[in-house]
Protein backbone atom coordinates (compact mmCIF):
# COMPACT_ATOMS: atom_id res chain seq x y z
CA UNK A 1 0.00 0.00 0.00
CA UNK A 2 2.47 2.47 0.88
CA UNK A 3 4.14 1.93 -3.22
CA UNK A 4 0.71 2.87 -4.10
CA UNK A 5 0.62 5.77 -1.94
CA UNK A 6 3.92 7.17 -3.09
CA UNK A 7 2.82 6.82 -6.99
CA UNK A 8 -0.61 8.43 -6.22
CA UNK A 9 0.95 11.27 -4.15
CA UNK A 10 3.44 12.33 -6.76
CA UNK A 11 1.24 12.12 -9.67
CA UNK A 12 -1.39 14.26 -7.87
CA UNK A 13 1.13 16.36 -6.74
CA UNK A 14 2.21 16.67 -10.53
CA UNK A 15 -1.59 17.29 -11.49
CA UNK A 16 -1.39 20.69 -9.31
CA UNK A 17 2.16 22.18 -10.94
CA UNK A 18 0.40 21.04 -14.16
CA UNK A 19 -2.55 23.52 -13.54
CA UNK A 20 -0.74 25.87 -12.20
CA UNK A 21 0.95 26.88 -15.56
CA UNK A 22 4.30 27.94 -15.12
CA UNK A 23 7.70 27.05 -16.39
CA UNK A 24 8.94 26.41 -13.06
CA UNK A 25 5.77 24.44 -12.13
CA UNK A 26 5.98 22.44 -15.54
CA UNK A 27 9.39 21.21 -14.21
CA UNK A 28 8.81 19.77 -11.03
CA UNK A 29 5.48 18.11 -12.43
CA UNK A 30 8.13 16.16 -15.12
CA UNK A 31 9.90 15.36 -11.94
CA UNK A 32 7.73 13.85 -10.17
CA UNK A 33 5.58 12.02 -13.26
CA UNK A 34 9.22 10.00 -14.29
CA UNK A 35 9.68 9.34 -10.77
CA UNK A 36 6.50 8.28 -10.35
CA UNK A 37 6.79 6.20 -13.66
CA UNK A 38 10.13 5.05 -12.34
CA UNK A 39 8.33 3.39 -9.43
CA UNK A 40 6.01 1.41 -11.31
CA UNK A 41 8.57 0.26 -14.10
CA UNK A 42 10.86 -0.88 -10.87
CA UNK A 43 8.26 -2.93 -8.97
CA UNK A 44 6.68 -4.34 -12.01
CA UNK A 45 10.10 -6.00 -12.92
CA UNK A 46 10.97 -6.74 -9.63
CA UNK A 47 7.34 -8.82 -9.49
CA UNK A 48 8.08 -10.39 -12.96
CA UNK A 49 11.76 -11.98 -11.89
CA UNK A 50 10.80 -12.70 -8.61
CA UNK A 51 7.73 -14.71 -9.78
CA UNK A 52 10.03 -16.07 -12.39
CA UNK A 53 12.47 -18.61 -10.65
CA UNK A 54 13.17 -22.10 -10.93
CA UNK A 55 10.61 -24.61 -9.67
CA UNK A 56 8.50 -27.87 -10.42
CA UNK A 57 7.06 -26.10 -13.44
CA UNK A 58 10.06 -25.68 -15.16
CA UNK A 59 13.10 -23.47 -15.64
CA UNK A 60 12.74 -19.59 -15.69
CA UNK A 61 11.64 -17.77 -18.72
CA UNK A 62 13.32 -15.15 -19.21
CA UNK A 63 16.55 -15.04 -20.45
CA UNK A 64 20.07 -14.07 -18.76
CA UNK A 65 19.93 -10.37 -20.56
CA UNK A 66 15.97 -9.91 -19.81
CA UNK A 67 16.82 -10.56 -16.00
CA UNK A 68 19.95 -8.19 -15.92
CA UNK A 69 17.23 -5.72 -17.78
CA UNK A 70 14.77 -5.92 -15.45
CA UNK A 71 17.55 -6.06 -12.37
CA UNK A 72 19.54 -3.37 -13.79
CA UNK A 73 19.39 0.65 -12.46
CA UNK A 74 18.94 1.50 -15.83
CA UNK A 75 15.46 2.96 -16.24
CA UNK A 76 16.19 2.44 -20.22
CA UNK A 77 17.28 -1.45 -20.36
CA UNK A 78 13.94 -1.67 -17.36
CA UNK A 79 11.48 -0.54 -20.14
CA UNK A 80 13.37 -2.60 -22.78
CA UNK A 81 12.49 -5.54 -20.83
CA UNK A 82 8.88 -4.71 -20.01
CA UNK A 83 9.17 -4.29 -24.05
CA UNK A 84 10.56 -7.62 -24.15
CA UNK A 85 7.76 -9.68 -22.39
CA UNK A 86 4.67 -7.22 -23.60
CA UNK A 87 4.24 -5.49 -20.66
CA UNK A 88 4.07 -1.99 -22.86
CA UNK A 89 4.58 -1.42 -26.29
CA UNK A 90 6.56 -0.06 -28.65
CA UNK A 91 5.09 3.73 -28.69
CA UNK A 92 4.51 3.70 -24.82
CA UNK A 93 8.32 2.61 -24.21
CA UNK A 94 10.21 5.33 -26.79
CA UNK A 95 7.78 7.90 -25.49
CA UNK A 96 8.97 7.35 -21.68
CA UNK A 97 12.72 7.08 -22.65
CA UNK A 98 12.18 10.30 -24.35
CA UNK A 99 10.21 11.80 -21.45
CA UNK A 100 12.85 10.84 -19.24
CA UNK A 101 15.61 11.70 -21.22
CA UNK A 102 13.96 15.50 -21.64
CA UNK A 103 13.55 15.56 -17.79
CA UNK A 104 17.55 14.44 -16.94
CA UNK A 105 18.50 17.52 -18.86
CA UNK A 106 16.00 19.76 -17.77
CA UNK A 107 16.66 18.52 -14.09
CA UNK A 108 20.11 18.96 -14.55
CA UNK A 109 20.35 22.23 -16.26
CA UNK A 110 18.39 24.27 -15.01
CA UNK A 111 15.54 25.57 -17.02
CA UNK A 112 15.71 24.07 -20.26
CA UNK A 113 12.98 22.56 -22.76
CA UNK A 114 10.69 25.35 -20.96
CA UNK A 115 8.86 25.84 -24.51
CA UNK A 116 7.43 22.32 -24.38
CA UNK A 117 7.63 20.87 -21.22
CA UNK A 118 3.82 21.43 -20.26
CA UNK A 119 2.79 19.58 -23.35
CA UNK A 120 5.07 16.71 -23.02
CA UNK A 121 4.11 16.70 -19.36
CA UNK A 122 0.88 16.55 -20.11
CA UNK A 123 0.91 13.42 -22.51
CA UNK A 124 3.41 11.77 -20.02
CA UNK A 125 0.92 12.11 -16.82
CA UNK A 126 -1.67 10.31 -18.89
CA UNK A 127 0.96 7.60 -20.08
CA UNK A 128 1.83 7.42 -16.55
CA UNK A 129 -1.87 6.77 -15.53
CA UNK A 130 -2.75 4.40 -17.94
CA UNK A 131 0.78 2.23 -17.14
CA UNK A 132 -0.57 2.52 -13.24
CA UNK A 133 -3.84 0.76 -14.20
CA UNK A 134 -2.25 -1.69 -16.37
CA UNK A 135 0.63 -2.25 -14.19
CA UNK A 136 -0.07 -1.10 -10.70
CA UNK A 137 2.76 -1.53 -8.39
CA UNK A 138 3.72 -5.31 -8.81
CA UNK A 139 1.77 -7.29 -6.08
CA UNK A 140 -1.68 -7.02 -5.77
CA UNK A 141 -2.49 -5.24 -2.64
CA UNK A 142 -5.41 -6.66 -0.78
CA UNK A 143 -5.22 -5.10 2.97
CA UNK A 144 -6.65 -2.07 3.76
CA UNK A 145 -4.63 0.38 5.71
CA UNK A 146 -5.29 2.97 7.72
CA UNK A 147 -2.34 4.88 9.02
CA UNK A 148 -2.56 8.30 7.19
CA UNK A 149 1.27 8.84 7.77
CA UNK A 150 2.26 5.05 6.08
CA UNK A 151 0.64 5.49 2.73
CA UNK A 152 0.23 9.89 2.84
CA UNK A 153 -1.98 12.37 2.88
CA UNK A 154 -3.29 13.05 -0.59
CA UNK A 155 -3.78 8.93 -0.95
CA UNK A 156 -5.35 8.71 2.63
CA UNK A 157 -7.82 11.69 1.74
CA UNK A 158 -8.33 10.05 -1.57
CA UNK A 159 -9.21 6.94 0.02
CA UNK A 160 -11.07 8.53 2.97
CA UNK A 161 -13.41 10.14 -0.01
CA UNK A 162 -13.88 7.19 -2.00
CA UNK A 163 -13.73 3.61 -0.01
CA UNK A 164 -17.44 4.30 1.10
CA UNK A 165 -18.37 4.06 -2.64
CA UNK A 166 -15.46 1.00 -3.70
CA UNK A 167 -15.51 -2.59 -3.45
CA UNK A 168 -15.77 -4.76 -0.35
CA UNK A 169 -11.85 -4.39 0.62
CA UNK A 170 -11.66 -0.56 0.73
CA UNK A 171 -9.21 -0.33 -1.92
CA UNK A 172 -10.23 1.13 -5.46
CA UNK A 173 -9.42 -0.55 -8.50
CA UNK A 174 -6.27 0.77 -10.13
CA UNK A 175 -8.30 1.96 -13.13
CA UNK A 176 -10.64 3.66 -11.19
CA UNK A 177 -7.55 5.47 -9.57
CA UNK A 178 -5.66 6.22 -12.92
CA UNK A 179 -9.46 7.37 -13.71
CA UNK A 180 -9.19 9.82 -11.17
CA UNK A 181 -5.66 11.34 -11.66
CA UNK A 182 -6.14 11.58 -15.36
CA UNK A 183 -9.85 13.48 -14.40
CA UNK A 184 -7.49 16.18 -12.67
CA UNK A 185 -5.63 17.16 -15.97
CA UNK A 186 -9.03 16.78 -17.97
CA UNK A 187 -9.13 20.05 -18.61
CA UNK A 188 -6.04 20.55 -20.13
CA UNK A 189 -6.04 20.90 -23.57
CA UNK A 190 -2.07 20.53 -25.43
CA UNK A 191 -0.99 19.38 -28.86
CA UNK A 192 1.93 17.56 -28.24
CA UNK A 193 2.84 17.53 -31.71
CA UNK A 194 2.02 21.24 -32.70
CA UNK A 195 4.22 22.34 -29.82
CA UNK A 196 7.28 19.93 -31.04
CA UNK A 197 6.69 21.21 -34.50
CA UNK A 198 7.24 24.88 -33.39
CA UNK A 199 10.44 24.25 -30.63
CA UNK A 200 12.03 22.75 -33.95
CA UNK A 201 11.07 25.68 -36.62
CA UNK A 202 12.50 27.91 -33.44
CA UNK A 203 15.71 25.85 -33.51
CA UNK A 204 16.71 25.59 -37.12
CA UNK A 205 15.53 29.62 -37.41
CA UNK A 206 18.18 30.12 -34.30
CA UNK A 207 20.48 28.50 -36.53
CA UNK A 208 19.94 30.62 -39.12
CA UNK A 209 20.22 33.65 -37.60
CA UNK A 210 23.41 32.83 -36.21
CA UNK A 211 24.52 32.23 -39.53
CA UNK A 212 23.30 35.51 -40.72
CA UNK A 213 24.51 37.71 -38.16
CA UNK A 214 28.18 36.06 -38.85
CA UNK A 215 28.05 36.79 -42.88
CA UNK A 216 27.36 40.24 -42.11
CA UNK A 217 29.50 41.19 -38.96
CA UNK A 218 32.48 38.53 -39.51
CA UNK A 219 35.73 40.74 -39.68
CA UNK A 220 37.43 38.70 -42.44
CA UNK A 221 35.20 37.96 -45.00
CA UNK A 222 34.33 34.29 -45.07
CA UNK A 223 31.44 32.91 -47.21
CA UNK A 224 28.70 30.39 -46.49
CA UNK A 225 30.38 27.75 -46.55
CA UNK A 226 34.05 28.71 -44.97
CA UNK A 227 31.48 29.88 -42.51
CA UNK A 228 29.83 26.64 -41.98
CA UNK A 229 32.86 24.78 -41.70
CA UNK A 230 35.35 26.91 -39.76
CA UNK A 231 32.31 26.83 -36.75
CA UNK A 232 32.42 22.88 -36.83
CA UNK A 233 35.85 23.11 -37.10
CA UNK A 234 36.54 25.47 -33.86
CA UNK A 235 33.86 23.20 -32.35
CA UNK A 236 35.61 19.94 -32.36
CA UNK A 237 38.95 21.83 -31.47
CA UNK A 238 36.99 23.12 -28.46
CA UNK A 239 36.30 19.20 -27.52
CA UNK A 240 40.00 18.36 -28.18
CA UNK A 241 40.91 20.72 -26.04
CA UNK A 242 39.77 18.98 -23.43
CA UNK A 243 42.45 16.06 -23.58
CA UNK A 244 45.96 18.07 -23.76
CA UNK A 245 47.59 19.21 -20.74
CA UNK A 246 46.34 22.05 -18.58
CA UNK A 247 46.86 25.69 -20.41
CA UNK A 248 49.74 27.84 -19.23
CA UNK A 249 52.01 24.59 -18.76
CA UNK A 250 54.84 24.06 -20.53
CA UNK A 251 53.75 21.20 -22.86
CA UNK A 252 50.63 23.28 -23.69
CA UNK A 253 51.27 25.37 -26.88
CA UNK A 254 53.53 22.51 -28.97
CA UNK A 255 50.32 20.32 -28.05
CA UNK A 256 47.98 22.62 -28.79
CA UNK A 257 49.30 23.37 -32.22
CA UNK A 258 49.87 19.22 -32.65
CA UNK A 259 45.97 19.22 -32.29
CA UNK A 260 45.42 22.02 -34.62
CA UNK A 261 48.06 20.62 -37.53
CA UNK A 262 46.39 17.07 -36.82
CA UNK A 263 42.75 18.36 -37.01
CA UNK A 264 43.06 20.38 -40.35
CA UNK A 265 44.92 17.33 -41.91
CA UNK A 266 42.02 14.26 -40.88
CA UNK A 267 39.20 16.01 -39.80
CA UNK A 268 36.27 16.72 -41.77
CA UNK A 269 33.03 18.53 -41.74
CA UNK A 270 29.55 16.75 -40.98
CA UNK A 271 27.90 19.98 -43.15
CA UNK A 272 29.61 22.06 -45.55
CA UNK A 273 25.99 23.42 -46.37
CA UNK A 274 23.03 23.61 -43.90
CA UNK A 275 19.48 21.76 -45.99
CA UNK A 276 17.09 24.80 -43.84
CA UNK A 277 14.50 24.43 -46.74
CA UNK A 278 14.36 20.57 -45.91
CA UNK A 279 14.98 20.82 -42.26
CA UNK A 280 11.67 23.21 -42.12
CA UNK A 281 9.46 21.15 -44.29
CA UNK A 282 10.38 18.52 -41.85
CA UNK A 283 9.50 20.24 -38.92
CA UNK A 284 6.44 21.61 -40.14
CA UNK A 285 5.11 18.05 -40.91
CA UNK A 286 5.96 16.79 -37.51
CA UNK A 287 2.79 18.81 -36.68
CA UNK A 288 0.64 16.23 -38.40
CA UNK A 289 1.92 13.63 -36.78
CA UNK A 290 -1.06 11.06 -35.56
CA UNK A 291 0.61 9.60 -33.19
CA UNK A 292 1.58 11.82 -29.89
CA UNK A 293 3.94 9.30 -28.82
CA UNK A 294 5.74 8.52 -31.93
CA UNK A 295 6.38 12.16 -32.09
CA UNK A 296 8.46 12.95 -29.15
CA UNK A 297 10.88 10.43 -30.39
CA UNK A 298 11.28 12.27 -34.10
CA UNK A 299 11.33 15.38 -32.18
CA UNK A 300 14.29 13.99 -30.47
CA UNK A 301 15.58 12.27 -32.89
CA UNK A 302 15.41 15.43 -35.09
CA UNK A 303 17.39 17.75 -32.30
CA UNK A 304 20.04 15.11 -31.64
CA UNK A 305 20.42 15.40 -36.07
CA UNK A 306 20.98 19.23 -35.80
CA UNK A 307 22.78 19.62 -32.34
CA UNK A 308 26.59 19.50 -33.35
CA UNK A 309 25.85 22.18 -36.25
CA UNK A 310 23.25 24.16 -33.60
CA UNK A 311 25.65 24.23 -30.90
CA UNK A 312 28.38 25.29 -33.09
CA UNK A 313 27.22 28.02 -35.00
CA UNK A 314 26.02 29.43 -31.58
CA UNK A 315 29.53 29.30 -30.37
CA UNK A 316 30.98 30.39 -33.31
CA UNK A 317 28.26 33.49 -33.16
CA UNK A 318 28.79 34.52 -29.28
CA UNK A 319 32.45 34.42 -30.26
CA UNK A 320 31.66 37.53 -32.51
CA UNK A 321 29.44 39.13 -30.49
CA UNK A 322 32.00 39.11 -27.72
CA UNK A 323 34.76 40.27 -30.26
CA UNK A 324 32.03 43.23 -31.55
CA UNK A 325 31.75 44.71 -27.84
CA UNK A 326 35.53 44.44 -27.09
CA UNK A 327 35.86 46.78 -30.35
CA UNK A 328 33.40 48.80 -29.20
CA UNK A 329 34.90 49.47 -25.94
CA UNK A 330 38.08 49.95 -27.29
CA UNK A 331 37.06 52.77 -29.40
CA UNK A 332 35.27 54.22 -26.18
CA UNK A 333 38.59 54.36 -24.59
CA UNK A 334 37.38 51.88 -21.75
Amino acid sequence: MDRLGLIFDQLDRAADELLARNNICDRLALILIDNAVELIVHETCKTAIMFDRPSWMGPPKYSLQQRSNALSQDLEKKITFLQSIGKINSDVASFIKGAHELRNSSFHAGLKNEEILHAVCCQFFSVASEIFAKLGTGLSFTRIVSDREAIGDRFFNYLEHTCQHTRPTGIPERTEIASHLKSRIFKEHTNLQKALSKQLQNDILRIEKDLIFIEKNSPVFLNRQKIIEEAQFFYEIERRKKKLPLPHTPEYPAAYQNMISEARANWRPKFTSIPFASWKMKAELLASESNALKSLEKFLNFRREIKQIAEAMSEMSFELDGWIQNQIDIARGK
